[in-house]
């Protein structure tokens, strides 16, 4: 029996305000293919289908897309909900898509959804859940997050002759020891909601979503699969990838399928004219720059954008300006700053400096003389 996991799309996610939804698409249909060739009888969605819990309707239509294109094949497929998507949306039709096999758990509950894959594998399937999800356990039976989900789950009937699958997004510890973090996840303040590993003590695979670098923690059958495209300046250095299940009655096999992205993301350090006279390196690749150069810059990111379109963010690393991070401004800040505000740090971003103040008085005199005339 042989399974694909995979999970954390974010399908609709914007990195820097690039609309990555084309980066998405085009590795999805790279999954699709390695579905084609390697015919897996089974493929798992571990959460953070969408990356908002309203999703865009492109991002709908890719998922909708990516569904009836697996269904193609003679395979389940199994998916739950993470901490990006609404449980609610995400479970729209779920009764009925059972039907095509595909099985869909967005809202938590205490009595686990399971499904025989066959004769010999249960899968279960657990969506993300929030301390507030559990509270009848605290209230009632448990002090602890932690002592909720170790009720949840001694509680829930497994069958230990059979190969035990379970479908879950949530921070998994080991031993008070953390998986390894990019930028792009985001964990509850204090640890609130970590859980330890030895809840899962029944299970034989442990299927997760919500980091994405891929890796195991504590037990390599307890493994998140990492997200299916780079989405930080922190996961430039690693490759995204499809875990690969090989199950024989009890004995599990696990391998990785790399995925190859349509464009790279890379991180350049260097002095500016350096990069900019190094012809080798124009690219449309998602680009992260850190400049070294002390003295003051005009319009990096104009000269940077011209051979790095899809520039994603400028730091330099200087004396003057230590670790400073230019990133490109979002639509929301736009909208949301005033024309003053805007010009200050577009300056900012040009020459490194801020404005003084008689620099300053001038431009509000230049900006109420504009308003003035119009």
């Amino acid at each position: 029996m042989k399974i694909f996991h995979i999970a954390d799309l974010h399908l609709g996610k914007r990195v820097n305000e690039y609309n990555m939804i084309e980066e998405q698409r085009y590795i999805l249909n790279q999954i699709l293919d390695r579905v084609a060739e390697e015919k897996p009888d089974a493929l798992i969605l571990a959460g953070d289908i969408y990356d908002r819990t309203i999703p865009a309707t492109d991002a709908v239509e890719l998922l909708n897309y990516f569904l009836k294109e697996l269904n193609k094949h003679d395979m389940f497929i199994y998916i739950i909900s993470g901490n990006h998507d609404s449980k609610e949306r995400l479970s729209f039709a779920s009764d009925i898509l059972r039907s095509s096999n595909i099985f869909i758990e967005g809202n938590f509950k205490t009595e686990l959804f399971k499904h025989s894959l066959s004769d010999e594998i249960d899968v279960y399937l657990l969506p993300f859940t929030k301390p507030l999800d559990t509270r009848s356990y605290y209230e009632e039976h448990a002090d602890s997050y932690q002592k909720a989900f170790e009720l949840i789950l001694g509680n829930t009937n497994v069958d230990k002759s059979k190969f035990n699958i379970i479908l879950s997004h949530q921070f998994i510890t080991h031993n008070n020891t953390e998986p390894e973090l990019s930028e792009s996840e985001v964990v509850s303040v204090g640890g609130l909601d970590n859980i330890d590993t030895s809840v899962f003590k029944d299970f034989d695979y442990v299927a997760l979503g919500h980091i994405h670098k891929p890796q195991s923690i504590g037990h390599d059958h307890i493994r998140y699969s990492g997200s299916i495209l780079k989405y930080s300046l922190s996961e430039v250095n690693g490759n995204k990838s499809i875990t690969v299940l090989d199950i024989d009655n009890k004995d599990l096999t696990i391998s990785k399928i790399v995925l190859k992205p349509q464009k790279e993301m890379r991180h350049i350090e260097g002095y500016l004219d350096d990069i900019l006279k190094d012809n080798t390196e124009t690219t449309e690749d998602f680009i992260y720059v850190t400049l070294k150069d002390e003295d003051e810059i005009y319009d990096a990111i104009g000269k940077l954008r011209s051979k790095f379109p899809n520039l994603l963010n400028i730091q330099f690393e200087n004396q003057r300006l230590e670790h400073h991070n230019t990133e490109i401004l979002s639509y929301e800040k736009l909208n949301e700053s005033s024309p003053l505000d805007l010009f200050k740090e577009f300056f900012f971003r040009q020459n490194n400096t801020e404005l003084s103040e008689s620099q300053i008085d001038f431009v509000s005199k230049i900006m109420e003389d504009l308003d003035e005339t119009n």
